[in-house]
């Protein structure tokens, strides 16, 4: 048991070791899993959700899509639907007339407001330019009454664009008016004519007879009386004014000997018509407009399903029990599609038949009815497009962490495989491989090797300087004994020959305490730092007038000394303090300008006291505030005698060991400020 927990605890510890040394190309490794696992099972969610979303909504939207297409359109607009299925099913139609279940045609009535009823609105074709191919605002619908009772006659009703009016002068044979050209062909005859709006006094400016000339084989032009009708003239608030012919026209020539009972209501498939339109304006030019022989269907049925289409529902129309359907719209926009397909594109999106969803919804009072189905699934174009994205982005993904890998981790490793050999044979010089290649591996490479090499060399130069700085040392402390043994004799003979009370014996008492220190040390800074301070009680205030009194013996004059204090009791070395006081104040008159007091202020703050030396002149540069306490530092050279770059160093060092602070700053109007900050007694 304990040798399996033995070795159960080696592996353990040998897959840490493992994982610690590639943890790099681990993490890429469990990031690149991570991710493509985070991203398919989102796509999946997001696909089954979307599936879901759309079938719940198309359900939906079928139910309201086909109550609104077979609710849209009236009672006679449905009897024309079924009358004439066959015509009404495309979006375009040729111009020949359509069966409708009564007519709508009036008499011209006296009356501003009396027109007659409009036939239904798919009835009416959206008229095309004969030469550009483009739809017009310009509309025509001819047809039969379905019972004989109404006679046998073909109605047109055609409402133009028309802002301007030109009628028909009587008398007029030029037509040099707004007019008409209708030409009607069948299989046994055929008639041109020309129909123009006349104005009649009793009508007013808005309503107009229709005069028809015929053309005959001699190309001249005759009235003719058996086409009546008129025309009306309505202002439009927004848009083209409106102009509308309401006319009939006596068929039975064109019927041949069939008898008329037999005949009616014509077949409309063998009944052609033709359109032109001469259009004045009232600058009395003519603008002639040729119509196609086809237009496009108001209300069709694949107008009607097209909400239907747009969401990938295809719909069939069918006449009673037919199992053969009238017509077929796809969603695709093919005429046609193999439907035994499982899987198809509708546009952009991919449909599945799986659990289709299917609807049928019939017009009121026919015997016509729309079968819609739905695929059941659609992926749309917005979720394959994610999905796509997603899978493009994983396989770059890994692309990226495999060219990471070879291209960065893999160097990494070698290196530091390299490092460790390095490490394990000490000082030996190594090389860096992939050196050779030019992108930034390679040139880190050449720079780490250059760095090495430069590295190498210059440890051994150290080497070699620290031997000599070793040695150098070692003979500075010899010197510096010798130094202190020569100087110790002479000074305690001064000592004995100098009495205690003399005011000279003070000095001679510092180079004998200093002598120790100067034996033991190494450096300059160190016989500053070893040196131990000998604090003792005073005032300094009283100590501060002393030091100003004492001044001018060393050339230093005009002094400025305020306090508000009459006493500051603190524990200090009176004889660094003395130096410290010095030196600031010989920086101070250094430095300051001509006929300007050196000012010296004492303040007390809390349980501290503040002593200030300020003298105006040029300011420290910002960049030099922190530097000048260095050992060495200095902008200028030193006073005669002195040397540059100590004194300041000592006086912090000497300030530190009385627990103070001393700092420098610039004030305005180029003055420089010497802060001294000292703890001061309990009284």
């Amino acid at each position: 048991m304990d040798r399996r927990v033995k070795i159960t605890s080696q592996w353990l510890k040998q897959i840490v070791r493992r994982y610690q040394r590639y943890r790099i190309s681990i993490k890429l490794g469990a990031t690149l899993a991570l991710t493509f696992g985070a991203a398919l099972l989102l796509l999946i969610a997001f696909l089954i959700d979307s599936v879901s979303a759309v079938r719940a909504n198309k359900e939906e939207l079928f139910d309201r899509d086909l109550r609104d297409a077979v609710s849209r359109l009236d009672s006679d607009e449905r009897t024309t639907l079924q009358n004439n299925l066959f015509l009404l099913t495309s979006p375009e139609r040729e111009l020949g007339p359509v069966v409708l279940p009564r007519q709508y045609y009036s008499a011209p009535q006296i009356g501003p407001n009396a027109a007659p009823k409009h036939p239904p609105r798919n009835c009416f074709v959206v008229l095309k330019d004969a030469v550009s191919r483009v739809s017009t605002e310009d509309k025509l619908c001819s047809y039969f009454a379905e019972s004989k009772n109404f006679g046998s006659f073909i109605f047109i009703v055609a409402e133009f664009s028309d802002d301007y009016v030109v009628p028909l002068r009587f008398g007029d044979r030029t037509l040099s008016a707004d007019f008409i050209e209708l030409r009607l062909d069948t299989s046994t005859a055929s008639a041109s004519w020309r129909i123009a709006p006349q104005i009649m006094p009793a009508f007013g400016q808005r309503k107009f007879l229709t005069t028809a000339y015929r053309s005959t084989t001699k190309g001249a032009l005759e009235l003719d009386r058996r086409v009546e009708g008129w025309a009306t003239f309505t202002p439009q608030s927004v848009g083209h004014n409106r102009l509308t012919y309401y006319l009939r026209i006596d068929f039975r020539e064109f019927m041949g000997n069939i008898a008329a009972a037999e005949a009616w209501p014509p077949d409309p498939k063998k009944v052609k018509l033709a359109v032109k339109r001469s259009d004045w304006s009232q600058w009395k030019t003519a603008k002639k407009i040729s119509y196609s022989d086809a237009g496009i269907v108001d209300f069709s049925v694949a107008t009607l399903v097209q909400p239907l289409l747009k969401s990938h529902a295809d719909v069939k129309v069918k006449r009673g029990d037919s199992p053969q359907p009238v017509a077929s719209y796809f969603a695709d926009d093919t005429k046609t599609r193999d439907e035994k397909r499982f899987i198809y594109l509708s546009g952009y999106d991919i449909n599945i038949r799986q659990d289709p969803i299917l609807k049928k919804a019939v017009f009121p009072d026919t015997f016509v009815s729309l079968e819609v189905s739905h695929p059941g699934v659609v992926i749309e174009k917005r979720v394959w497009a994610i999905f796509l994205t997603a899978l493009l982005l994983v396989i770059l993904t890994a692309q990226s962490c495999l060219a990471a890998y070879r291209l960065i981790i893999r160097p990494i490793l070698v290196w530091t495989s390299l490092s460790q050999q390095m490490t394990a044979h000490g000082e030996r010089a190594f090389s860096l491989p992939f050196s050779d290649r030019i992108d930034e591996i390679g040139r880190l490479a050449k720079s780490f090797n250059a760095l090495l090499s430069e590295s190498h060399r210059r440890v051994q130069r150290e080497q070699a300087e620290n031997d000599y700085r070793a040695e150098v040392l070692s003979l500075r402390e010899q010197n510096f004994q010798v130094i202190g043994h020569e100087i110790r004799s002479p000074l305690q003979a001064l000592s004995v020959l100098i009495k205690p009370e003399d005011e000279g014996r003070r000095y001679v008492d510092r180079i004998l305490r200093a002598l120790p220190s100067l034996e033991r040390v190494h450096t300059v800074e160190d016989s500053i730092t070893n040196r131990e301070a000998q604090l003792r009680i005073l005032d300094l205030v009283e100590f501060t007038k002393e030091i100003i009194e004492n001044a001018p013996l060393i050339g230093i004059e005009l002094f400025d000394f305020q306090t508000k204090i009459s006493a500051a009791i603190c524990r200090v070395d009176p004889e660094a303090l003395e130096d410290v006081l010095e030196n600031l104040i010989r920086n101070a008159n250094r430095h300051r300008d001509a006929e300007t007091p050196i000012s010296i202020n004492i303040l007390k703050d809390h349980d501290r006291v503040i002593l200030q030396v300020i003298n105006q002149g040029q300011s420290i540069p910002e960049e030099n505030l922190t530097r000048i306490f260095d050992f060495g530092f200095s902008t200028t050279d030193g006073e005669p005698g002195r040397v540059a770059g100590v004194g300041l160093s000592i006086s912090r060092h000497n300030i530190v060991k009385m627990r103070g602070q001393l700092t420098a700053e610039n004030l305005s109007q180029n003055r420089v400020r010497f802060t001294i900050n000292l703890p001061l007694l309990a009284t």
